[in-house]
């Protein structure tokens, strides 16, 4: 092997493992915790989380998993801070302590979680007085059909 066939060699293991590196760490930054659904058996329709509710309860961890529990309406306040980045999560439909695993998938694919979406917190101004409504997230349980023929 010639000389400047190692060099290549050398210079091109050293920039694949700096790739490597900054890949890795990129996707470290970018994790959250995973997070548990706990929908009420039967609810279809969107659900929503509002974070930074003063006075709300904050979002329990259970082995692992930030819970969040949805009311009967599909909602849900809490006092946490909104986390944001990429994480592994399940939905689940809850009836007492049973549960039944909830499928996001891509369309066409038979899922029940569809639709996503995060929204931003907002600044309100009011007479001189700035008040700050908080971060909601949520996504639509129900068939594909069902979440087609109620766009958020």
């Amino acid at each position: 092997m010639s000389r400047r066939s190692v060099v290549i060699l050398v210079v091109g293991v050293i920039v694949l493992i700096v790739a490597i590196c900054i890949g890795a760490f990129v996707l470290v930054r970018s994790s959250r915790m995973p997070q548990t659904h706990l929908i009420p058996d039967g609810y279809t329709g969107w659900v929503s989380v509002t974070y930074e509710i003063e006075g709300a309860p904050p979002l329990p961890i259970e082995d692992g998993y930030r819970v969040f529990r949805y009311d009967t309406d599909g909602r849900l306040e809490t006092s946490s801070e909104y986390a944001d980045g990429w994480g592994i999560d399940d939905y689940f439909y809850v009836d007492g302590e049973e549960r039944k695993l909830l499928r996001q998938r891509p369309p066409g694919m038979e899922g029940e979680i569809w639709g996503p979406y995060n929204r931003t917190e907002l600044m309100i101004r009011v007479n001189d007085v700035v008040r700050r409504e908080g971060v909601s997230t949520g996504f639509f349980v129900g068939t594909e059909a069902e979440w087609q023929a109620d766009p958020r």
